[in-house]
């Protein structure tokens, strides 16, 4: 009688886990209409340590054992997406899976028939203003640029990620300094920094000095629509001016400044939101929010994080900070207490 050996496939797999940081926008200034139909913008902008976890596995061809490996054509990069989030797209519409797209798209040669399989779990708010899901999409550039050897420097993935979007660049940066799986090269880079001035569309991004603070990030229960927002500021600065109301414009380089020397004065007076203009007055639940943590001991500053309807306090002091996070996640579910990166 014959012996039967059961051979169970090997799979030959590589993975990296990377945090994807969220951030904030400490100003956000609006600098008139571009050509291209976008909006010229000058802000400051700031990571915080609450995450997102994206892990990212690479099958070579030839490795699995799903019947997909075996069927599918050499020509192509098989990319998956999974979420602790199951109202997210796991498509072409999600960040994510466009950034593994692209890299695909431009150094997928001799990649054909592999497949990358990329797992998030959610810890950043949703379309709240805070970057959450541009910063997943920079975790995967760099991922699949430490798996597949590419060696591209901070520099070359934030202009492969400029078309993903415009706080994609920084985010790319913020991944770079704060993830030691990626290596000394990537750490090391100069562009490995957690806060920058971004100009034009916000994706031209320069290196700037961080913030070191406390802060309460509160998101209410609505949804604010970016591109609404943006489609509507225009109006609401032409009736601000029309009705004699100043509008502070501020001035990222002057929160440099403060940042620099220490002024916690010049620093509240400086920041500012222009989208405000547009959401809060669409938005009670965002200005109930605001007003809310004004109260909340001492910030330093209370503001609109982006296009929302996250709002954010920053504190000095951390048992303060903790306080406020605590009597805010009463009212909204999503508040966190955070510190900036």
């Amino acid at each position: 009688m014959g012996v039967r050996v059961c051979r169970t496939p090997v799979v030959i797999m590589k993975k990296i886990v990377l945090n994807s940081f969220a951030k904030v926008n400490i100003s956000l200034d609006i600098r008139g209409k571009r050509e291209d139909g976008y909006h010229e913008v000058e802000t400051f902008m700031q990571a915080v340590d609450l995450a997102d976890s994206v892990m990212v596995r690479w099958f070579p061809f030839g490795s699995r054992d799903d019947e997909l490996a075996s069927s599918q054509s050499r020509e192509t990069v098989e990319i998956e997406v999974s979420t602790n989030r199951p109202y997210l797209p796991t498509d072409e519409r999600n960040l994510a899976f466009k950034a593994a797209q692209l890299m695909a798209e431009r150094f997928g040669t001799g990649h054909g028939g592999d497949k990358l399989r990329i797992d998030i779990k959610k810890r950043i708010p949703v379309a709240a203003g805070l970057a959450g899901g541009s910063s997943n999409a920079a975790a995967v550039l760099h991922a699949v640029n430490r798996l597949w050897g590419l060696k591209l420097g901070v520099a070359q993935l934030c202009e492969l990620a400029e078309p993903l979007g415009a706080d994609v660049p920084f985010c790319v940066m913020t991944v770079a300094a704060t993830n030691l799986p990626l290596g000394g090269d990537i750490n090391k880079d100069p562009l490995a920094i957690t806060a920058a001035i971004g100009r034009g569309t916000g994706a031209e991004v320069s290196a700037a000095t961080p913030l070191d603070m406390y802060a309460v990030l509160s998101k209410p229960n609505v949804k604010v629509s970016t591109k609404d927002v943006y489609g509507g500021i225009d109006e609401e600065l032409e009736k601000a001016e029309a009705d004699g109301i100043h509008v502070h414009h501020p001035r990222a380089e002057v929160i440099e400044h403060a940042i620099k020397t220490g002024d916690d004065a010049l620093l509240a007076d400086e920041m500012g939101n222009l989208l405000e203009l547009y959401t809060i007055k669409r938005n009670s639940a965002v200005a109930a929010t605001k007003s809310e943590l004004r109260n909340q001991g001492h910030p330093l500053k209370v503001m609109m994080s982006g296009s929302g309807p996250t709002v954010f306090a920053l504190y000095r002091d951390k048992g303060e900070a903790k306080e406020a996070a605590h009597i805010l996640k009463k009212k909204n579910k999503s508040t966190f207490a955070v510190r900036t990166i």
